[in-house]
């Protein structure tokens, strides 16, 4: 019942976006209750919820939305979301999925994790992929099957500009726009207590520039070296913590993104005039330099921009 091959992007491109299906859990109610009963009564894993189908960028050829967990201490692990290139040797599962066509459940956005095994529960999956069908959900909700319960709540910072999202544990100081109105995009099981609550809180300057369509959809660059997370258009409204600890998780990751691919070069060609002095130095730690040259860009609080973030809590 599970299609983990790597989804066109025409079809990712496809899914709506999510200011598409912001009332869905409110204008199916009853239909949302009903998918949880199904995690219920399978004794699904508690890491396996419902989810709300939706995406928050396109991609392009070649190209696939996927989670990576980064080390950024003092701060933790903290979760990127960005697109990452199929043809790279990344170790992809799927994570989110939704009903296709053919009844099955095809993987829409991936993670370098391992997923939730879920031969033993087949019988699940087939009777929820019924109900989906049944109702005409294949748009609406779908799962995901993640093999770690979220025991946290966090918020996500979006960065439109570079298509890329990073999801920030809570315990740090949260941005202003979380007293805005949410919408909910996680589901547990019925009834085993609190449900799982993952909010897409949405600035309203930002969704009103999200939502344009010459905005959501124009095709997108190509993921590259030089175009990913980068630390311009810092969020207007976060606080300086939180916008510390955004920058820092960013340099991070493009500087585990420069060593795989110093890594990779050192692989296939082999320099004979370096020293062994020089070759350690090119070989540097994913956490060692945090890009000292690179300007970390105040925003004007009155003058929105694409880099504004919207932000997620999950």
């Amino acid at each position: 019942m599970l299609r983990d091959t790597i989804i066109a992007p025409a079809v990712y491109n496809s899914l709506p976006h999510i200011s598409d299906v912001s009332e869905a859990p409110k204008t199916h109610a009853s239909d949302l209750i009903e998918l949880r009963a199904l995690l219920f009564k399978h004794d699904v894993p508690a890491s396996v919820s419902v989810r709300l189908i939706h995406k928050h960028f396109d991609v392009v050829e070649g190209e696939v939305m996927a989670f990576k967990q980064v080390s950024a201490p003092p701060f933790g692990d903290v979760v990127v979301m960005r697109p990452e290139r199929t043809v790279q040797d990344l170790p992809l599962h799927g994570l989110n999925y939704f009903v296709d066509s053919d009844g099955m459940l095809q993987a829409y956005e991936y993670t370098t994790d391992e997923t939730m095994n879920m031969a033993p529960y087949s019988s699940f999956l087939a009777e929820f992929c019924g109900l989906v069908a049944q109702k005409g959900l294949q748009l609406k909700f779908g799962l995901k099957l993640s093999a770690k319960e979220d025991s946290t709540t966090a918020t996500e910072f979006e960065y439109p500009h570079s298509r890329s999202t990073i999801i920030i544990p809570q315990g740090l100081p949260e941005p202003d726009s979380l007293g805005d109105e949410g919408v909910t995009t996680e589901w547990k099981g019925m009834p085993s207590g609190d449900p799982k609550k993952a909010f897409c809180l949405i600035h309203i300057q930002t969704c009103n520039q999200h939502s344009n369509p010459s905005l959501v959809n124009s095709r997108p660059e190509p993921v590259s070296d030089s175009n990913k997370v980068n630390s311009n258009g810092v969020a207007n409204r976060v606080n300086n913590t939180s916008n510390e600890v955004a920058n820092e998780v960013i340099e991070i990751d493009e500087d585990e993104a420069e060593s795989e691919s110093s890594n990779e070069m050192d692989t296939n060609e082999v320099d004979d005039e370096k020293t062994p002095e020089q070759m350690k130095n090119s070989l540097r730690s994913p956490l060692g330099s945090r890009g000292d040259s690179q300007q970390r860009d105040s925003v004007d609080s009155h003058a929105p921009t694409t880099d504004d973030p919207i932000t997620t809590r999950r």
